[in-house]
């Protein structure tokens, strides 16, 4: 049918009596309701309540010279709108309102120019209204579209409403509003259509949004039902910018959600939702920026990968238990400000991070020195360092493995079996640098170890003035054939002459003993000289083990250099932990 351009062609048709209805209300600037209201039947033809699409796209518009609708535009219930309605590239001067009708085709609105949209309530096939610009609200409340609405490029000044729509589209998404800048907020929550039943329609969209790269000034989508159909995501709002507030809270949604490189800058509310996409990534947010609180709780659940890889969000308010299992979550780069209501370092969020780190067998440390920094910002260092040593432990671990076994000359052998003995040695001795003082109870343990056999060795008579002139002099050279036993002893006046030797005046053994005023001996400064290469104790310039006066003797000469090592290596580890130079923040 020709486009109605002239009052002369409209009375042409001529009108039916429900179409001089409404043109009569519209040139009063009234509303026009047909039959009871409501929305007609499909399969029911009603001509009381039928008004050809034409008809209403000339009140649309405005009319001509010898008849002008009122400032007030078109307003119209009841009605079953014949035909497609086209007002493609077209200009409106009042408001567009058919409510509860039910166009038998689509419409057409491309570019179209218009103060306000408002077809809550109707069914139709589709709506084409790309680059569409609306002045105020677009309301398509309680709606139901058989095939896409496509809103891309659009500018709504106002608030986009789609409380209750019922969308469906088998070849496109359902709702298609990519690169749309809309003033308002998107509502897509449900509504309580009959408030004594409380009977709520929610809004349910079979064949998935698409927000790409879109810009609205806040979404509230809970308690709505969302379903992915011919490979769409079920939301696909890559590069979307949220002046507002994101809230998906008590939603069921089957299918993707793709929130990658979005920008919130209100908080994101995830309460009670349930994401469903298994065996694919059930939601992404890879580069994802919230000003303010994302908010993951309230039993959460996700069946399918869930991807934080470069988010960011000020505040992570989130139960730990609401998480997917193992290579299921990904979190390489997610950065928090702050966790709010942190207790402690539990099971529950050490098996996030666990989860969180390993994607298809892969380690990534980020998770942990994430959480770490988080800790020590709030005050928790004693915490920070135990995640940042199970981060370490994970490193070494999937460094080890990396070496690979099968490498010529039997290298692989030798490089995973040396460099696990040095990592495992780190762990033990200084926790990867993130423990040093358990080097402390390393030097103790090994000087309590050393000072058995110093002890045994001196009981034994085993240990020599380490002087050549002493060893060599007419006191030592008699105390060693007068004492079968134990010459050091009786030297340094531990030990009284033996019975057998030339009687010896009253005065004590003790004061004239001939070493009294040599190094007193003690097992315990002798074994922390020997253990301890960076404090002189004198003990080791002053005493020797001999190894031919007992087996112990012979025993602490080899064993002094075991605990010399050793004390070498515990404390080179230390030093290297305590000035960093082992310690990865």
């Amino acid at each position: 049918m020709a486009h109605i351009r002239t009052f002369e062609e409209l009375e042409a048709l001529p009108p039916t009596k429900a179409e001089w209805q409404l043109i009569n209300a519209a040139k009063a600037g009234e509303f026009c309701t047909l039959g009871d209201g409501s929305l007609p039947e499909s399969d029911t033809s009603n001509p009381a309540r039928e008004i050809r699409a034409e008809v209403l796209r000339y009140l649309i518009l405005g009319g001509c010279g010898d008849f002008f609708v009122d400032e007030a535009g078109v307003r119209l219930k009841g009605a079953t709108i014949k035909g497609s309605l086209n007002l493609n590239f077209t200009s409106t001067s009042g408001v567009i309102g058919v409510l509860h009708s039910r166009f038998t085709d689509s419409i057409k609105m491309a570019q179209t120019k218009c103060k306000i949209l408002d077809i809550k309530g109707c069914a139709f096939v589709g709506l084409a209204a790309s680059g569409i610009e609306v002045v105020g609200t677009l309301d398509l409340s309680d709606a139901r579209s058989s095939s896409c609405i496509r809103l891309n490029n659009a500018k709504i000044g106002g608030a986009l409403i789609l409380i209750g729509a019922q969308l469906t589209s088998s070849t496109d998404y359902a709702l298609d509003a990519e690169d749309a800048e809309v003033t308002g907020p998107i509502y897509f929550h449900p509504t309580v259509r009959e408030k004594r039943a409380k009977v709520e329609t929610k809004f349910r969209a079979k064949g998935g949004i698409s927000l790409i790269s879109s810009s609205i000034g806040g979404l509230y989508a809970q308690d709505i039902r969302l379903t992915a159909d011919q490979g769409n995501a079920a939301l696909q709002a890559v590069n979307f910018t949220v002046n507002g507030p994101a809230r998906f809270d008590g939603s069921n949604i089957a299918g993707q959600v793709n929130l990658s490189g979005a920008t919130i800058t209100g908080d994101m509310t995830c309460k009670g939702t349930t994401f469903y996409a298994p065996n694919e990534e059930a939601f992404i947010a890879r580069r994802m920026k919230v000003t303010q609180s994302f908010i993951w709780r309230k039993d959460t659940k996700a069946t399918g990968a869930v991807i934080l890889d470069g988010a960011h969000v000020a505040e992570l308010d989130d139960n730990p238990a609401s998480w997917p299992d193992a290579d299921q979550l990904s979190l390489d780069g997610f950065t928090y400000g702050r966790i709010a209501e942190y207790t402690s370092y539990d099971d529950a969020r050490k098996k996030w991070l666990r989860n969180g780190s390993l994607v298809d067998g892969k380690f990534f440390p980020q998770p942990y020195t994430q959480y770490a920094k988080f800790l020590r910002d709030t005050g928790h260092d004693a915490q920070a360092r135990q995640v940042l040593l199970t981060r370490e432990t994970k490193v070494r671990k999937y460094e080890r493995k990396e070496l690979g076994w099968f490498q010529p000359y039997g290298w692989g052998l030798v490089k995973r079996v040396s460099r696990g003995f040095w990592d495992r040695l780190q762990w033990i001795v200084v926790g990867h640098g993130h423990a040093p003082f358990w080097s402390i109870g390393w030097l103790a343990l090994l000087i309590a170890l050393a000072t058995i056999p110093a002890h045994k060795a001196w009981e034994e008579g085993s240990f020599t003035p380490n002087s050549g002139p002493v060893l060599m002099s007419d006191y030592w050279q008699s105390l060693q054939i007068l004492a079968l036993t134990s010459p050091a002893k009786i030297w340094a006046g531990d030990e009284p002459l033996p019975d057998w030797a030339p009687p010896s005046p009253d005065t004590p053994w003790k004061s004239r003993a001939p070493g009294r005023d040599w190094e007193t001996f003690s097992r315990y400064a002798y074994a922390a000289d020997i253990v301890i290469p960076l404090i002189n104790f004198g003990q080791t310039e002053a005493w020797a083990p001999s190894t031919t006066r007992g087996p112990w003797g012979w025993r602490m000469w080899w064993l002094r250099w075991v605990f010399t090592v050793l004390g070498w290596i515990v404390t080179a580890l230390s030093a290297a932990a305590i000035t960093g130079i082992i310690r990865r923040e």
